[in-house]
């Protein structure tokens, strides 16, 4: 071994050589974990965006009766299958309307739905549709009737 200028004993090693390795360790190490939050941010952010778009407009039949058309829009990435209509009473009380047949709503698509509330329901004051995605059943916030 060599002597330096103090006297001291030069410990020649891989300190540098380590010093490097875990650097470039750690550099890597830290890329994947902020790739991997990234990701995690981006899904939950796309799915944040995927719902069911729901208007509705209503006419009086007469007193007792009232028909409402129902446009929904699928915003998901995905088809959804509607299969009924909540309807929100005024005295609080919530009935579902099934629908005889489920209409199935390509991504991006458009369906209209028109039910007709008669006494049973005459006092609905919102709706929300319930529909189907991946075999999950979910709903949409009420819309209030105008």
């Amino acid at each position: 071994m060599g002597r330096c200028v103090s006297g001291r004993t030069w410990r020649r090693g891989l300190s540098p050589l380590i010093a490097t390795v875990v650097l470039i360790s750690a550099t890597i190490v830290g890329g994947v974990l902020i790739y991997n939050y990234f990701q995690e941010s981006v899904a939950q952010l796309r799915q944040l965006g995927e719902s069911v778009v729901v208007s509705v407009n209503n006419v009086f039949l007469n007193e007792t009766a009232r028909m409402v058309y129902v446009k929904v829009t699928n915003a998901f990435s995905q088809p959804i299958t509607i299969t009924g209509v909540k309807a929100f009473r005024d005295n609080g009380s919530v009935s579902t309307i099934n629908l005889q047949a489920p209409q199935r709503i390509e991504p991006g698509g458009v369906a209209s739905l028109t039910i007709v509330l008669d006494e049973s329901t005459a006092s609905t004051v919102a709706v929300s549709i319930v529909y189907q995605v991946d075999g999950e059943t979910l709903e949409s916030e009420p819309v209030k009737l105008s």
